[in-house]
């Protein structure tokens, strides 16, 4: 019978894993090739029937700077892309918003798609009123 002698694996730390502040968090632009396909959008998502001022909400800041940097980012690539102040909870954020799209369907599929290519790693469809000074 053989014997081997035990060993030991040298210690290691580990590096605490925290989420990222949303402030901090920086999207990046993948390419695909690949066609999507069309997907018929939730009912939860938005009306089909809505068919005007419809933007898909990719990410909040709180500061201007940040939010019209993203806006930026997407307007030099030809997306149309504005930002919007709102108050969440007592507190002044900068929505950045994708569009206007002509229907739900194409922001859905627009959405899913920058989702998928690991553009935006949120997104809500949603309309806005045009008095908001968009």
């Amino acid at each position: 019978e053989t014997t081997v002698p035990e060993t030991t694996a040298p210690e290691t730390t580990v590096p605490e894993q925290t989420s990222p502040d949303p402030q901090d968090v920086v999207t990046t632009t993948a390419t695909t090739s690949k066609p999507e396909p069309r997907v018929s959008v939730p009912a939860e998502v938005v009306a089909d029937d809505i068919t005007e001022n419809i933007y898909i909400h990719i990410s909040s800041f709180r500061t201007p700077e940040r939010a019209q940097s993203l806006v930026k980012r997407f307007g030099d690539k030809g997306q149309g892309a504005v930002y919007l102040k709102r108050e969440v909870r007592g507190a002044d954020w900068y929505r950045v918003y994708l569009g206007p799209y002509g229907n739900a369907q194409d922001a859905y599929h627009d959405a899913l798609k920058l989702k998928q290519e690991g553009v935006i790693s949120f997104y809500r469809i949603t309309q806005i009123d045009p008095n908001d000074g968009i």
